[in-house]
């Protein structure tokens, strides 16, 4: 271009490639941002680069939206954030693809928040536009779309806020509260007034973008069990006769609400060494991502506050297995701090391990213990007769006699169906949800402690046998 920008044929089929390829590898999108951008700095008298970037912008318009991926689209709107920069070019075409994606892609009302803060960026460029009256409707549509329908409710009120401003403020104010540039370059107090509001880090870009911290300095540790509890069978009033204890356990399945919960509690700590800036937060908004298919996706918590120096708030992880398998969360996190801006930060994963999905068998709150002992008995014969994924396996290792009363204890109260007194052989019944359970027989022989293992699900032995391994390596210290 530093030789040929007057060779107009050459400039012309220059673009054109450059456009081609272009809608081949999007992600190319920034070096030709750049490419433009330097073009205009070098040669300032050229046309070439809006002649670029018009080109670009028709290629996006009229591409098929069925076959656009959420990376496209992504490069695609800050591509037409450039172009809206250009007072040369007209943004009719550009707000008519905005308005395409957002009413008819299934991509443009999701809750991304980088891509509906996209979809904004464009729209706050096409409001410093000089043609801003001529596309005073279709603007005003595409922002009262997605302060209406976008599945964020963050873009939801800086589209609602954008709309405001474009209905209400006449276009000279807008163009001076969006554009206005910093007189001073020295140290200043920054208030954040509408008045002072500018386009970039200290405009409406700073204000209504989620920015991203460098750090992360929230956790979710775990909150310890308050204590074993006590054993499933010893209220004295339930003293209901159930004749026949498997169909009537297994009826409760059918019936609508019925299938338990795991419930895991967390406390939501700010570290103690970091910015300044992040020692209240608000509006914090957890949002959890799975890393494999073991569990149903989990809802976003809000929790109110943290404040540096309080007791971090607790919170309950409500998680609906597929499977009793061990598993991962990706844990995030978006909040407003005291200044108002909106920052995003990532969490340390979240480890659930297997012994975690443990529950006492849910039966009804009436049976008796003897009851819960019966169903105990009528699951192993039937796990023991059968093949299929049901499997039965032994577990030897070496303890004491106090040793072993410290784990049955320790581990395994809560879903104790013997009596605890009867030490000759405690019986073990776990209910992993969705519908899998785990019976042990734990008797202390002359050679080793056995711990006889009956379970309806094959898969889960090596899970199962790791987690003895590990309650009884240490019984003392170890904590399920």
């Amino acid at each position: 271009l530093l030789y040929f920008s007057q060779v107009h044929s050459y400039c012309l089929d220059l673009s054109e490639q450059l456009c081609r390829l272009y809608l081949r590898h999007t992600r190319l999108a920034p070096h030709l941002i750049n490419l433009a951008n330097q073009t205009q700095e070098r040669l300032p008298e050229c046309t070439w680069a809006i002649g670029l970037l018009r080109g670009l912008q028709k290629g996006i318009t009229k591409a098929l939206l069925g076959q656009l991926s959420l990376q496209d689209l992504s490069w695609h709107l800050k591509v037409l954030t450039r172009v809206a920069e250009e007072r040369e070019i007209c943004q009719h075409c550009s707000l008519g693809f905005l308005s395409s994606v957002i009413t008819t892609s299934p991509l443009g009302v999701g809750g991304d928040w980088r891509l509906g803060n996209s979809f904004l960026g464009v729209c706050r460029r096409v409001l410093l536009h000089p043609t801003l009256d001529s596309l005073l409707i279709p603007l005003a549509d595409i922002l009262q779309h997605l302060a209406c329908y976008y599945g964020d409710a963050d873009i939801q009120d800086h589209a609602r806020l954008y709309y405001t401003l474009l209905t209400t403020v006449s276009q000279e104010k807008l163009a001076m509260m969006l554009a206005q540039e910093a007189a001073d370059n020295g140290p200043q107090v920054k208030k954040r007034t509408l008045s002072s509001l500018m386009a970039e880090n200290e405009g409406l870009t700073g204000t209504l973008t989620v920015h991203q911290t460098e750090t992360a300095f929230l956790c979710l540790t775990l909150v310890s069990s308050e204590g074993p509890g006590e054993s499933g069978q010893l209220h004295e009033k339930e003293t209901e006769d159930v004749t026949d204890v498997l169909e009537a356990y297994r009826s409760q399945f059918g019936e609508p609400g019925f299938m338990p919960d795991v419930t895991l509690k967390y406390q939501l700590v700010l570290k103690q060494d970091q910015d300044p800036r992040f020692e209240q937060l608000f509006n914090i908004r957890l949002h959890f991502v799975l890393t494999d298919d073991h569990y149903e996706q989990l809802q976003d918590i809000n929790v109110p506050c943290v404040f540096k120096g309080r007791p971090p708030p607790v919170v309950q992880l409500r998680l609906k297995p597929r499977q009793p398998y061990p598993t991962t969360l990706r844990v995030s996190a978006i909040f407003t701090t005291q200044d108002g801006f909106s920052w995003h930060t990532p969490l340390p994963d979240v480890h659930v391990a297997f012994q975690q999905s443990f529950l006492p068998v849910p039966t009804p709150p009436s049976w008796s213990g003897e009851a819960r002992l019966q169903l105990f008995e009528r699951l192993w014969e039937e796990i023991s007769s059968e093949t299929g994924d049901c499997a039965v396996s032994l577990f030897c290792c070496q303890l004491q006699e106090a040793e072993l009363n410290v784990l049955v204890g320790k581990h395994f109260c809560p879903f104790l169906v013997s009596h605890p007194a009867n030490e000759d052989e405690f019986r073990v019944l776990f209910f992993l949800p969705p519908q899998s359970h785990l019976l042990l027989k734990v008797r202390s022989e002359v050679d080793a402690v056995h711990f006889s293992i009956a379970s309806d699900s094959w898969q889960l032995l090596p899970l199962i046998n790791s987690y003895l391994l590990t309650v009884t390596s240490s019984p003392e210290d170890t904590t399920s």
